[in-house]
């Protein structure tokens, strides 16, 4: 445990340094090594899983596909690029990092907020969902900041679209085939950005209270037809009978989404109506107590990262200092938390490989 709260008050403490750029991408590489170099068996059963995927996938130029490989293409396409250049899983561990930290800059980079704020942002999503994401769901860790990267940019001119946006969309189903439901919040994104908050907050909420209370039926001719879309893959994840419905990170959704509508023309952020925009697509499908939109929402809780990460510009002086300590307790809660119940507190026991 104390590995983890030494790291998060390291990258909080990013925010008050006289040297915040230098202080981002040391915390970059501390998470860089902290992730790549830790033990390879320490997660859930989806650390051996990747292990065996990595066992049995074909050395380049065998690799093939047209293969019958457990997990998507992409991915094993990573895994069999590693394995061609050394055949030791750690080592495949290290290059997954250091590209996943490479595009998580590029995400923050997008993200066009001060380098103060990148620590401050670093500090909330390791709390709230890093470890999750870089140890345990790889696939859709690399698929998630792509997303990320392509929910950030304004809008596109059409010309611009199938290079900036339709090619990394496609990389992403590549690797997490949940990634395919993106394109309808890519869509949904620059048709919301446009209409007024007043309206888009009332709606989103009533329309979040409907879907939360409505069960799996209202949403079966959906899960239907995304079976016969996307095949046995995506009738994994709709099959699931596992609840993965987390009520502690939906009340968090719903008070940040309040507190972006409240204090809205105090938010100096330049991008301020995007972040409106996603944070309405994360409490919408956040809300839909499937197994499949729960894994799906991931993709969109940049809006609540980001959201809780400007927030502090709201505030001056005094004030801004008691919500920087609010922020600081109420991660570390949801940080100790998250270590405690998830895997039987099996992430606890932290060792280098």
């Amino acid at each position: 445990m104390i590995y983890y709260l030494l790291i998060a008050t390291f990258l909080f403490f990013g925010y008050f340094t006289k040297k915040p750029k230098q202080y981002y991408f040391i915390s970059l590489i501390l998470l860089f090594l902290f992730t790549g170099f830790r033990d390879i068996y320490l997660g859930d059963y989806n650390n051996k899983a990747y292990i065996q995927a990595f066992n049995v996938v074909d050395k380049l130029p065998q690799f093939s596909f047209s293969s019958n490989y457990t997990f998507e293409m992409g991915f094993m396409l990573l895994n069999s690029l590693c394995k061609t250049i050394c055949n030791d899983f750690r080592f495949f561990q290290v290059v997954y990092t250091a590209i996943a930290i490479v595009l998580l800059h590029f995400v923050i980079k997008k993200m066009d907020i001060s380098y103060k704020q990148r620590c401050l942002f670093l500090f909330v999503y390791f709390c709230m969902r890093f470890i999750i994401n870089n140890w345990i769901i790889l696939r859709q860790n690399i698929a998630i900041l792509i997303i990320w990267n392509l929910l950030l940019i304004d809008k596109l001119p059409l010309k611009s679209s199938i290079k900036k946006v339709i090619i990394p969309y496609v990389i992403s189903c590549y690797f997490h085939i949940t990634s395919m439901l993106n394109i309808l919040c890519l869509y949904l994104k620059n048709k919301l950005i446009l209409m007024k908050k007043e309206y888009t907050y009332v709606i989103t909420m009533i329309i979040s209270l409907s879907f939360l209370f409505s069960g799996t039926k209202l949403f079966q001719p959906i899960m239907n037809l995304m079976m016969q879309i996307g095949g046995e893959k995506f009738e994994t994840y709709i099959g699931s009978e596992t609840n993965m419905f987390n009520i502690v990170y939906y009340i968090i959704r719903i008070a940040v989404f309040t507190f972006l509508f409240l204090y809205y023309s105090k938010f100096r952020y330049r991008k301020k109506d995007l972040l409106f925009t996603i944070n309405i697509l994360a409490i919408i499908f956040g809300s839909i107590n499937v197994a499949i939109f729960s894994r799906f929402m991931e993709y969109l809780m940049i809006g609540p990262y980001l959201t809780i990460t400007v927030s502090e510009e709201v505030f001056s002086n005094t004030n801004k200092i008691r919500f920087l300590l609010i922020i600081y307790i109420a991660m570390i809660f949801i940080l100790v938390r998250s270590l405690i119940t998830y895997g039987n507190g099996g992430l606890l026991k932290y060792a280098f490989f």
